[in-house]
């Protein structure tokens, strides 16, 4: 028998798809409906989960992206994989059925999670057939045909969401109008901000629940990380609505334009906690792996766009990358960063003792994990600064930086 000491678990949960048309995605995510989970703990192990999906009949699908969960070993968000397949079976052939289900490894084991969080699992992408964005949906159980149906081959499609220490936490999947019940409010502010849910015309007494258990008519979120939470207000005649907030806290100020060096390297910005560069022309340039250092490859031109589908603050910023002749007086490498370019620089990334930091500025430093708990907090830096990490696990860090020209956030990979 196992004993756990849980810090709280997810007791309830529910399925959505959501088609995401910035990305062309359908977006498989998780609804928290019951409890929360304040720490990465083996008892919140996710296993042998299943997330059937319902997809109109002649579409091809795959999976395009996993996301979270992560898991604090190697920070890989879990595998997701199509497995059994049910082709226009006889019970509703308007439809195909795919059984989609979590891998063993890597583990994923959920962490800093509230009622009422939505968590994004993984994506699909449709590759033949035309589609709308109503075309892909999460199986329903009791509406659905099951394995004894027509057509059906006796396999169960039935959907899961099991963690070690709960069971089976699924009870089934949100109403397709979901995202319209629920008031969405996104800001995105390099400063504090102060929210209050309260409506006009509420009858006393007025009762607040946020996601995270704080009973409060008013809360201040600062830019120490993004933060997504919800609350649920309800009045003395039972009204009751939900709002979401999602805060961004982020300075998008970067140049357009970088001349480098054949086979030299320059640092960009982690404009958000999720997105990433993509190199148009990798034979070019490109980024090295888990890191936003741009690598040249040879002489040319390469756009590099910084994406993130699921933050609307970002509007797919571009920058131009010059990869120029050795002598070339323009070139520019990163041992030669003009201040007035990017005015931090750290290295190296991936590391494994210590991270060297250099700035223009006198700055702050903070380094936190990917919970977003504090390991090195207002550390302050004139000029240059090293951070011992060797008493850390693996896994992704961010570094904080703050200057007199606002903060910036930079992943750091903890081998």
């Amino acid at each position: 028998m196992f004993a756990f000491n849980l810090n709280g678990q997810i007791t309830k949960t529910k399925f959505f798809v959501q088609y995401n048309s910035n990305c062309d995605l359908f977006q498989c995510k998780l609804i928290v409906d019951e409890g929360f989970a304040t720490e990465q703990k083996f008892s919140r192990l996710v296993i042998g989960s299943q997330y059937s999906v319902v997809v109109k009949s002649g579409l091809e699908i795959k999976i395009e992206n996993f996301h979270n969960p992560k898991i604090s070993e190697s920070n890989k968000a879990q595998n997701w994989m199509i497995g059994t397949t049910r082709i226009a079976p006889t019970a509703q052939p308007q439809s195909d059925f795919y059984s989609i289900t979590n891998g063993i490894t890597p583990a994923s084991f959920l962490g800093n999670v509230q009622r009422g969080d939505t968590i994004l699992l993984f994506d699909i992408k449709v590759t033949a057939g035309d589609y709308s964005p109503m075309d892909v949906r999460a199986f329903d159980t009791g509406i659905d045909p099951d394995k004894t149906a027509p057509g059906m081959g006796s396999q169960n499609y039935n959907c899961s969401f099991n963690i070690l220490s709960s069971g089976d936490t699924y009870i089934g999947n949100m109403p397709s109008n979901y995202y319209l019940q629920t008031e969405i409010n996104e800001y995105c502010s390099q400063e504090c901000v102060t929210i209050s849910p309260l409506k006009n015309g509420l009858v006393e007494p007025v009762e607040v629940r946020w996601g995270d258990g704080v009973s409060r008519d008013t809360r201040e979120f600062c830019p120490s990380q993004d933060t997504a939470i919800s609350v649920t207000v309800i009045d003395g005649n039972n009204t009751t609505y939900v709002k979401k907030y999602i805060l961004h806290f982020t300075d998008f100020q970067i140049k357009d334009i970088i001349n480098i060096c054949p086979n030299d390297s320059v640092m960009l910005p982690q404009l958000t906690m999720s997105g990433n560069w993509v190199a148009m022309d990798k034979t070019i340039a490109d980024m090295k792996q888990f890191s936003n250092l741009i690598v040249a490859k040879k002489l040319g031109t390469c756009q590099f766009v910084y994406s993130d589908c699921n933050n609307s603050c970002v509007n797919a910023k571009t920058i131009m990358v010059n990869v120029l002749a050795e002598n070339d007086p323009n070139c520019l490498s990163t041992s030669t960063i003009d201040d007035d370019f990017f005015s931090f620089n750290y290295y190296p990334n991936p590391a494994q003792n210590s991270i060297n930091l250099r700035s223009s500025e006198r700055s702050t430093v903070a380094l936190l994990d990917n919970l977003g708990r504090a390991i090195y907090q207002d550390v302050e830096m004139d000029a240059t600064l090293e951070l011992s990490i060797d008493h850390i696990s693996p896994g992704m860090y961010y570094l904080v930086v703050k200057d007199v020209k606002g903060q910036k956030v930079y992943p750091v990979v903890k081998n």
